[in-house]
């Protein structure tokens, strides 16, 4: 009937929007990461990019070494201490809830996407770091360019083997 369908659709619609706002949460937890280590070093963040596929911290200009690692590094840190401790919640006392399930899962995705070197992510700006550090600012941007590059190619060229099941 009329009534099942359009309730079935909306329960359907209740389900997604429960998904997205746990990616949100996900990605908002990962954010406030670094915006809690941006604090504590009193180098305030300058904003908050929040759009369709997230959001974006925007971490204001860091000099030292240190403060770069700590401050990128701990978006992922978070979001993966954040997975494991809604696995082991899962695990041991609610081994049915689909919602911590996915929750648990968009952390660790946060985390190993923000990983990868390609630039704006967390990866690229801690490869970065390390190669101004021991290669100088101008060779250390180049290397970090063509490690973007690759794993750019990789993903476009990867993409078309995916196997969609319908």
């Amino acid at each position: 009937s009329k009534f099942l369908s359009l309730s079935l659709f909306f329960s359907h619609m209740l389900y997604c929007s429960g998904e997205f706002f746990l990616s949100y949460l996900a990605v908002g937890i990962h954010e406030a990461a670094h915006a809690f280590a941006c604090i504590n070093l009193k180098l305030p963040p300058k904003g908050l990019i929040i759009n369709a596929f997230g959001m974006r911290l925007t971490i204001p200009d860091l000099k030292y070494f240190k403060e770069k690692i700590i401050v990128y590094s701990i978006g992922p840190a978070v979001s993966f201490v954040t997975s494991f401790i809604s696995f082991a919640i899962l695990y041991l006392f609610l081994p049915n809830c689909y919602f911590l399930y996915f929750f648990a899962l968009a952390n660790l995705s946060a985390a190993i996407i923000n990983l990868v070197p390609i630039t704006p992510l967390d990866g690229a700006s801690i490869l970065k770091a390390f190669f101004e550090r021991y290669f100088g600012i101008v060779k250390g941007g180049k290397i970090l360019k063509r490690i973007s590059s690759f794993f750019i190619i990789i993903y476009y060229t990867t993409e078309n083997f995916t196997i969609n099941s319908v």
